[in-house]
């Protein structure tokens, strides 16, 4: 976890105290937000069976999604 240290050394000198230490703790939660859905599985490309689907597509608030059928042309 980033602790407050790191808001302490990346804080820019010329800003006032309260206001660099309210932007820093928004990049922090914003870095830690992405750590979790990495974790999760988000940002990967990978290749899910038919039962699996709704598993995969409700545990995110938002999915891209391709289906295909190996038998078809177009998605050889």
């Amino acid at each position: 976890m980033i602790g407050a240290w790191l808001c302490r050394l990346l804080r820019p000198p010329e800003r006032n105290q309260r206001e660099g230490d309210v932007l820093f703790e928004g990049l922090i939660l914003e870095a830690e937000k992405r750590q979790s859905l990495t974790k999760k599985g988000n940002g990967e490309y990978r290749e899910i069976t038919e039962g699996d689907f709704l598993g995969e597509a409700t545990n995110s608030k938002k999915v891209i999604c391709h289906f295909y059928h190996r038998e078809f042309y177009r998605c050889k």
